[in-house]
Parts: structure tokens; C-alpha cells; sequence
């Protein structure tokens, strides 16, 4: 099977070589590249593309706070265990007194 050696239409309109070219873009030059009518794409497609891109924004976000939950959680966690432990013991406690 022969390699496509012709051009993409969505590589041309963003005026790069490759998708990884375009991949390394930041989402803020892809706006901008739309927004100053730089890439001939269909009003659909745009709107699509920025969907896209804001969804992903928001993702990284989300994986942030995650991390950031997850590393707490890491910290404190044999804290809430020895509390929950103690908390345990003193309710045995009082139970048999």
C-alpha cells in the first residue's frame, strides 16, 4: 500500500506539515487562527473545533484538581486511619464500661 504523499486539507488550512505539527499547537492559536479567518474551514467545523478544545481545557482541569485531591488523600490518609482506629477503640471502650 502506497503512502498518501498529497496534501491535507486540514493541515494546509492550519498551515502546518504534519499532525503532529498541529497537535503541538496551544489551543489559544488554534482560536486565534479561526478567529482571524486564517483556516477555511466550515462555520460547523470551527464550532466543533472549539467545542473540542474547551472540553479538553476543561478536562485538564479536572485531572488537576484530581491530582491534587489524590496527593491530600496520600498525605493524610494514615492520619484518618489512626484517628478511625482510636475513634474505634474509644467506642469499644465505653461500650464495655
Amino acid at each position: 500500500m502506497s503512502e498518501y504523499r498529497g496534501g491535507h486539507v486540514v493541515l494546509e488550512a492550519f498551515n502546518v506539515r504534519s499532525f503532529a505539527e498541529l497537535a503541538a499547537l496551544d489551543s489559544e492559536e488554534v482560536i486565534r487562527r479561526l478567529d482571524a479567518q486564517e483556516v477555511p474551514l466550515h462555520p460547523g467545523d470551527k464550532a466543533l473545533t472549539v467545542l473540542v478544545l474547551a472540553a479538553l481545557a476543561d478536562l485538564r482541569r479536572a485531572t488537576e484538581r484530581l491530582d491534587r485531591a489524590s496527593g491530600r488523600l496520600e498525605r493524610w490518609g494514615p492520619a484518618l486511619a489512626v484517628i478511625a482506629t482510636m475513634a474505634t477503640v474509644g467506642q469499644l471502650v465505653a461500650a464495655l464500661v
